[in-house]
């Protein structure tokens, strides 16, 4: 009798197994032998051990689902063997259960030994399948590509990357060693029309009018992507509805057919979720009423946590923007002047750094956390998003660093090793350093050089730190027209001094794409602000060579910056 297994990615932002995720794999189980779940949320260990068909793994929030998937088919390899696996991620919710397995099951009785099958087909950058609900038969799962193919799965820097390199990879390397790929869901002629009619509409509505009629005139429409085009045969087809489409629905699909397509047997499941998930990310579809969707003002951050070589709760962190990887050098060698125990927190735009920095980094710190983050603000933007979730709040010292090039200027280098030298370039300032914030008198520590004065730093940033200013309560005018500020962003700090920064207003802290400005962006006002607000919040602002005098009684006048 054939046996069969399933791989199911799974990731909750709000470390939750959901109960429409349950019924998902309440489906899978109903087909399948065995199944692996892999999860990236802090989920219980026991959260389902009432199932002894079911393996739960954990592991860092790294690689998106398809590295889970290549952890749950290693850990099948010594369960197995299967005569098909299902690949699934958590993408999705179900329309009508039955449905969900009346598909399954076609997908078992349609499988030939050299047919990889999934739900849909997608022709955006090639013809593939879509990655969100895979068959694998028993002879690719045997075959010598397939394997390989797994095992090169890694992390990689942007989720573009990811879907290019794996997801239409896969079905690349399935054409290559000619193994066919199918989907379930075949649209009739009237469907494909209004799948086309539902792009067309979406291309207007969301881009420029040049693209649109590009679009229009040479686009395949439907077929591009199905689970939104032709989201409503999906759901009547196979039971399933992505969720980003009643998160976000970021193509602006028509979904007033949402409702009538889920059963009744779903619907208090599904409206359940999207009543826990409306906080989070307005949505506006018929079973949910909120504004339209937004960019968020600060970078998002999916952070992972790992213990270092000395485990420990210390109140000493190093928080570092890794934007680029050739300093990482001189930052280990930094480390080792912070006697104590520490903890560690990275900042990256690039998912595939983070083995990388895990292995270098991981044991100078009692724990390291690795935070990936969108690439706006450079380094502002992300610290920003650390200090304002409260990730800093629990430490009384804390040393900021990026790991910057200038690559603008020839002294880059020169004026980053500068910066370094100043805060931590031996054992004796950084002991001086933190005996100064454990004081609760000083609130932040700068590199003495580059406290910057003179009225021609201001650039074209007074208007915006003159708002942020007078949004934390720093409405003094003598104040406003006064420029004082460490050059480089990079300080030792008390994150009770840098409290006042939790409470501004969302739409003040817009940081914008990365252009490669020089000035004028919100993350140069920020930069500008930090001496003020730790000021207002009664702490005193000093510099590594006054030893906790007050740095504003210092003539900066003649101060200046390398770079500039």
């Amino acid at each position: 009798m054939p046996t069969f297994a399933a791989v199911v990615a799974h990731f909750d932002p709000h470390n939750q197994l959901d109960a429409t995720f349950r019924e998902v794999l309440d489906g899978l189980l109903s087909v399948v032998d065995r199944l692996v779940l892999v999860t990236t949320s802090e989920l219980p260990p026991d959260c389902l051990a009432n199932d002894s068909r079911v393996t739960v793994i954990r592991r860092p929030n790294i690689g998106y689902d398809f590295y889970s998937y290549r952890v749950g088919l290693d850990a099948l390899r010594e369960a197995g063997p299967f005569d098909g696996v299902f690949i699934a991620n958590s993408s999705f919710l179900l329309a009508s259960k039955a449905r969900f397995i009346a598909a399954l099951e076609e997908m078992v009785q349609r499988s030939s030994p050299n047919q990889i099958q999934g739900f849909t087909k997608s022709y955006m950058m090639e013809r593939h399948l879509q990655s969100y609900l895979l068959f694998i038969p028993r002879q690719v799962l045997e075959s010598a590509w397939f394997p390989s193919f797994v095992s090169s799965i890694a992390p990689t820097s942007t989720k573009f990357d990811l879907i290019h390199t794996y997801e239409v990879g896969l079905s690349r390397h399935a054409a290559l060693n000619k193994v066919s790929v199918a989907s379930v869901l075949r649209l009739g002629f009237g469907e494909y029309c209004s799948a086309c009619a539902a792009a067309i509409r979406s291309a207007w509505a969301t881009r420029s009018f040049v693209e649109a009629l590009g679009f229009t005139l040479f686009g395949r429409w439907a077929i591009s992507n199905p689970v939104h085009f032709a989201a409503p045969a999906l759901a009547g087809r196979c039971g399933v509805i992505k969720t980003e489409l009643l998160k976000d629905n970021p193509h602006r699909i028509d979904t007033s057919w949402v409702r009538d397509a889920i059963s009744a047997e779903s619907r208090p499941l599904v409206e359940a979720y999207l009543s826990r998930i409306k906080p989070f990310v307005p949505a506006g579809v018929p079973l949910l009423q909120g504004p339209a969707p937004q960019r968020m003002p600060l970078p998002w951050t999916k952070v992972i946590t790992v213990e270092g070589t000395r485990p420990c709760k210390p109140d000493i962190a190093v928080v570092v923007h890794a934007y680029y990887l050739e300093p990482l050098q001189d930052l280990c060698k930094l480390l080792k002047h912070i006697t104590e125990p520490f903890d560690l927190i990275v900042t990256t735009p690039h998912e595939a750094d983070v083995p990388l920095l895990l292995d270098i980094l991981g044991p100078y710190a009692a724990n390291l956390t690795i935070a990936v983050c969108e690439n706006r603000g450079r380094d502002i933007g992300p610290f920003l998003s650390l200090l304002r979730k409260g990730l800093l709040s629990p430490y009384n010292a804390v040393l900021k660093l990026h790991l910057k090039k200038s690559l603008y200027s020839p002294n880059g280098d020169s004026w980053r090793q500068s910066l370094f030298a100043g805060l931590c370039g031996n054992a004796l300032t950084v002991r001086r350093c933190i005996a100064l914030l454990r004081s609760n008198s000083v609130g932040l520590i700068g590199p003495h050089s580059y406290f910057l004065t003179n009225p021609k730093f201001w650039g074209a940033n007074r208007k915006k730190v003159s708002a942020i200013l007078n949004a934390v309560g720093v409405a003094d005018a003598d104040q406003l027209r006064a420029l004082a500020f460490f050059a480089g962003s990079m300080f030792w700090f008390s994150p009770a001094a840098l409290e006042p920064l939790r409470a501004i207003p969302g739409e003040l802290l817009d940081f914008e794409p990365e252009a490669g400005l020089q000035d004028g962006t919100t993350a140069h006002a920020i930069e500008r602000v930090f001496t003020q607000i730790t000021r207002h919040a009664g702490f005193a602002v000093t510099s590594e060579q006054l030893l906790g005098s007050d740095v504003y009684a210092v003539d900066a006048s003649n101060h200046g910056v390398p770079v500039l």
